[in-house]
């Protein structure tokens, strides 16, 4: 009867847990800078992508930086869907993956997990995306 009591405990400790952390964790976003035609931003990975959402012009090549600060299994893979990419990011190394942005939107890119996720907004040249 103990037992039953205290695992329930427990797990509305860890769900309570999860959403102050949750919610203290601020939405981090970059505009990529444009070099020579290339669109370029470096993403932190470490517990997750830092910044989460990223910027982009259409019709701009882009490099994406992964800089991988662990070697935490979860983080060794970037998956881009909307980009076609699935990537290896080595651990305490920094990754440039190539994307073609060609269409305005929003495109989720996660960990090969999927319990890391960040997001790529595409917009036009006008600003909308």
């Amino acid at each position: 009867m103990v037992l039953p009591v205290v695992m329930g405990a427990l797990v509305a400790l860890l769900i309570v847990g999860a959403a102050v952390r949750a919610s203290g964790r601020r939405e981090q976003s970059a505009l990529a800078t444009a070099d020579g035609g290339v669109q370029r931003v470096r993403i932190r990975v470490e517990r997750g992508y830092d910044p989460e959402v990223i910027t982009l012009r259409a019709g701009l090549p882009a490099v994406l930086e992964f800089q991988r600060e662990e070697d935490d299994p979860c983080s060794e893979r970037v998956i881009l869907d909307g980009f076609g990419r699935n990537v290896f990011l080595p651990a305490f190394q920094t990754t440039a993956v190539e994307i073609q942005p060609n269409r305005t939107g929003s495109f989720d890119f996660a960990c090969g997990m999927g319990m890391l996720k960040g997001r790529i907004v595409v917009q036009g040249a006008d600003g909308e995306g």
